[in-house]
C-alpha cells in the first residue's frame, strides 16, 4: 500500500452504470497521510449512481482521522437537465456530514 496526502478520483457518471469502485476503491486506500480527497465528476446522467452513502461514511471514519477536505469538481454535459447550483446542492445534501464540518469544496 501507498500512503499519500492528496486522492483524486475522476469518474464518468452515466444513465445507466453504477460507479460501485469508487467506494471500493476509498475502503481499499491506506488513508494515514490523506488530507485532501478529490473528486472529479463528468455528469453524464444522474448523481444517483453513486454510492454517497458509503462514500461519506468511509471519508467520515476514523481511519480517515486526517482527512481535512474533500474537493469536488463536476463538469454537468449539455444534455443533463440541472445546473451546476442544483448538482452542488444535492452533493451538499448527500454528503451533508461533511458539509457540516466545513470539509467540502467545490472547484469549477
Amino acid at each position: 500500500t501507498v500512503a499519500v496526502e492528496r486522492l483524486t478520483v475522476r469518474c464518468v457518471v452515466s444513465h445507466a452504470y453504477a460507479t460501485p469502485w469508487v467506494p471500493g476503491l476509498l475502503a481499499a486506500v491506506n488513508p494515514t497521510r490523506l488530507t485532501t480527497f478529490a473528486l472529479d465528476i463528468r455528469l453524464l446522467g444522474e448523481l444517483d449512481v453513486l454510492d454517497w452513502k458509503s462514500i461519506e461514511s468511509t471519508l467520515m471514519s476514523e481511519q480517515f482521522g486526517r482527512l481535512r477536505q474533500v474537493v469536488v469538481k463536476v463538469n454537468v454535459w449539455s444534455g443533463v437537465h440541472m445546473d451546476q447550483l442544483s448538482v452542488r446542492n444535492l452533493i451538499r445534501h448527500n454528503l451533508s456530514r461533511l458539509h457540516s464540518k466545513g470539509m467540502l469544496r467545490f472547484i469549477s
